[in-house]
């Protein structure tokens, strides 16, 4: 028997998806083999769209390298505040991180919460049609409240980074310097590198799309473990030496 992944490079050849090389016809709608050539299709539409896990790995794996190698301004290199301040602010941008991750694997949980829910709509009877309906709302309201959060945690740590280690503007820098005098916070002076816009996420992705958004942390979910192992235990640490 043929591997599924290879079946599936075969209805691509095709030039038509819903070929089945087993009937040499179309594959049945609502069929186990239809709704894994569906999966296949929504996968390959969001690699195209989003970027492949592989890909959004490494950009993360990037940014993660690149907070670790940030070093104190040449003129602070020997300040012990600035040092401590140095280690502070990178290790609240890779909490900051973690955060991300975590907002990803609790929001797929209720999205995984809610196809649950539908699937058991088949059971519905007169007497739980009431539950039913309950159910589905509670399950997609924190579905909501948690995209909601992961959007904020990804907007969160992207001002971080960008406020206390990115190449800004002068004014941007000055302005910022000054929001955190007045907070009375201190103010890190690092060497500021160059980076993109939306900092952990690549910038083929809009923010302000909430389904980009899904598509992202579906696309990143594969890589949780892993991006979460380097965030805890960076090969490098460099800045501030």
């Amino acid at each position: 028997m043929k591997k599924y992944k290879s079946e599936l490079a075969f209805f691509h050849d095709q030039g038509s998806g819903d070929y089945d090389p087993q009937t040499g016809g179309i594959i049945e709608a609502g069929s186990s083999r239809y709704k894994n050539w569906q999966k296949w299709q929504q996968r390959e539409e969001k690699n195209d769209k989003i970027g492949r896990p592989e890909r959004l790995e490494k950009h993360l794996e990037d940014i993660i390298r690149l907070v670790d190698d940030i070093k104190i301004d040449d003129d602070y290199k020997n300040n012990i505040e600035q040092i401590k301040l140095l280690k502070e602010k990178k290790a609240q941008a890779k909490a900051l991180m973690l955060d991300v991750l975590n907002y990803v694997s609790e929001y797929l949980d209720t999205i995984k919460k809610m196809e649950e829910i539908k699937i058991n709509s088949n059971y519905i009877t007169a007497n739980n049609i009431e539950d039913y309906k309950k159910g589905l709302e509670t399950a997609d309201q924190s579905r909501s409240l948690k995209h909601n959060a992961l959007i904020d945690s990804i907007n969160i740590v992207n001002r971080f980074i960008s406020y206390n280690f990115g190449d800004l503007d002068q004014e941007e820098i000055e302005d910022w310097q000054e929001r955190e005098r007045a907070a009375k916070r201190p103010v890190l002076y690092a060497n500021r590198v160059k980076l993109n816009s939306n900092i952990i996420c690549p910038d083929n992705i809009n923010l302000e799309n909430r389904e980009h958004i899904t598509d992202w942390a579906t696309q990143i979910s594969e890589s949780l473990v892993e991006l979460k192992k380097q965030i805890k235990n960076p090969q490098t640490e460099s800045g501030g030496r």
